[in-house]
């Protein structure tokens, strides 16, 4: 019964390897990584990597079991790790995907600039310091692993939690506990940006956990909903357009 979660779970591992090696690059050009006397920053860089790599394979064994109970699709995933032939983009759905990343995008880059950029100084610079091309060094990172982290994870878990609780068959259940498991997993996507803010601004405002709650969790209810209606892969098309267009285009 597991191995095929087993196989599904392996591979994101080793892709949340590879994804955060890309993403160093980008990390060690916009923000001060942590550092801890005596133990110098390359071993404290693998240490990071190994650790995000174990909670992806965790999250998304755990994820992949339940998320099928529930009815959470994975269309694409799921034929591949069950050895299924004729798996298919839905040519509609990846469309409907790639608008909806880019209209995440084009409102976080509004409310950014016009709504938070007058309470935090320096904010619309932030990455004019870095080339643009680094941004693309972002999009495997947030379009694949915090997927597989949040919405694969957290909302499958999450989904998979309030169906037991409320005694829910997992062949009925309520719309309101898949609102929950989207919300529930936006909050926590917003909340996991905030040691990155810190770095990058070196504290944390109300209006700093203001932003990275809100800006972040839009993304998350609109990736979540994508999961819950299409499948996980479309939710990574989506965020994987919208990191283009916040990091690169503007």
């Amino acid at each position: 019964m597991w191995r095929k979660h087993l196989k599904l779970a392996s591979w994101a591992a080793v892709i949340a390897i590879l994804a955060s090696l890309i993403l160093l690059p980008y990390q060690l050009k916009i923000a001060s990584m942590p550092t801890v006397p005596g133990i110098p920053m390359a071993v404290l860089l693998t240490l990071s990597i190994f650790q995000t790599s174990v909670m992806i394979f965790v999250l998304s064994l755990l994820g992949s079991r339940l998320a099928e109970a529930v009815q959470l699709p994975l269309p694409i995933l799921r034929g591949y790790v069950e050895g299924r032939k004729g798996a298919v983009w839905d040519k509609q759905s990846l469309l409907w995907s790639l608008g909806m990343g880019i209209l995440v995008a084009l409102l976080i880059t509004v409310l950014d600039r016009y709504v938070f950029s007058p309470s935090i100084p320096g904010l619309v610079n932030l990455e004019q310091q870095v080339p643009r091309w680094y941004g693309l060094l972002t999009v495997p990172y947030g379009g694949i692993v915090e997927e597989l982290m949040l919405r694969l994870g957290v909302m499958s878990m999450t989904v998979w939690l309030l169906a037991k609780i409320t005694r829910s068959r997992f062949s009925a259940i309520p719309t309101w506990v898949y609102v929950c498991g989207i919300v529930l997993a936006a909050i926590v996507f917003g909340l996991l940006h905030l040691p990155a803010t810190i770095q990058i601004f070196g504290e944390l405002t109300p209006v700093l956990i203001l932003r990275g709650i809100l800006l972040n969790g839009i993304g998350g209810v609109v990736y979540g909903t994508l999961f819950w209606k299409r499948g996980l892969e479309y939710a990574m098309v989506a965020h994987m357009a919208g990191d283009v267009v916040l990091h690169v285009v503007f």
